[in-house]
């Protein structure tokens, strides 16, 4: 039997965490759509709580198997794939205020605030501030050594500028995509050269810091309802259904 490449090993692996990361991003969606509070007006109607899921989904693939949607569909370039979810992110973004709104409408407006700190510093802030930190110390080495071996006569390219403008976007996507334009296709063995460890040191502590991000924010909602009464629990089994299928 054939060795099997150092970069199928790779692929693996990143489609693996891709796949994580889109299911953290559907059932964080799930999660707090049930319970949606507009301030100063009430429950949120029907429809913008499946349009809530529907943006879920929608920023799940693009953000965490976007090489793989560019693969099936080489015209959804990964630009147009940052314009498609400007807009999903936002109400995203909205969904998490309406979803704190309604904790606050079940613990009260200090606890539900302890919550949002606790629920943003650790699986957020703490992990993106790490990871700042560590791009910092690699900045020189990414820029230098990383990148302008991939040009001729060092020289940056359009290719690469574009490159680097998109990792900045899409994190996983431009791991991978820097990966591959490194690593040999044929190579059965893990990369030993400066570059190829470069490419390696980097795209681990993202997927690393990412993957605590995005899991643990859906571990504090499962957390976050656990702590709620039986009847604001039972607010999320039937708005999926599922009251009605456990009790037969």
């Amino acid at each position: 039997m054939a060795p099997i490449p150092a970069l199928s090993l790779f692929s693996c692996g990143h489609m693996l965490e891709s796949t994580v990361l889109v299911l953290a991003h559907i059932l964080i969606g799930l999660a707090i759509a049930p319970y949606q509070y507009v301030p100063w007006v009430g429950e949120a109607p029907l429809w913008w709580k499946m349009f809530l899921i529907t943006c879920g989904v929608l920023v799940a693939f693009i953000d965490h198997a976007g090489v793989y949607i560019l693969k099936l569909c080489p015209w959804c370039s990964l630009d147009l794939q940052d314009k498609l979810k400007q807009l999903p992110v936002l109400t995203l973004l909205a969904g998490q205020v309406f979803y704190y709104s309604s904790l606050g409408q079940q613990f009260g407006a200090v606890t539900a605030w302890e919550m949002f700190g606790v629920g943003f510093v650790v699986p957020i802030l703490i992990p993106s501030l790490l990871y700042m930190a560590f791009q910092k110390r690699k900045a020189a080495v990414a820029d230098g050594s990383l990148l302008m071996p991939l040009c001729e006569d060092n020289v940056p390219t359009p290719t690469n500028r574009k490159q680097t403008s998109i990792g900045n976007l899409t994190g996983l996507n431009f791991a991978m995509e820097s990966a591959t334009a490194v690593w040999d296709p044929n190579s059965t063995a893990f990369p030993s050269s400066q570059a190829q460890s470069q490419v390696a040191l980097t795209y681990l502590p993202f997927a690393l810091a990412h993957t605590f991000t995005d899991v643990g924010v859906l571990i504090f909602m499962a957390i976050f309802w656990s702590m709620m009464d039986q009847d604001s629990r039972a607010i999320l089994l039937r708005f999926y259904g599922l009251s009605d299928a456990l009790a037969q």
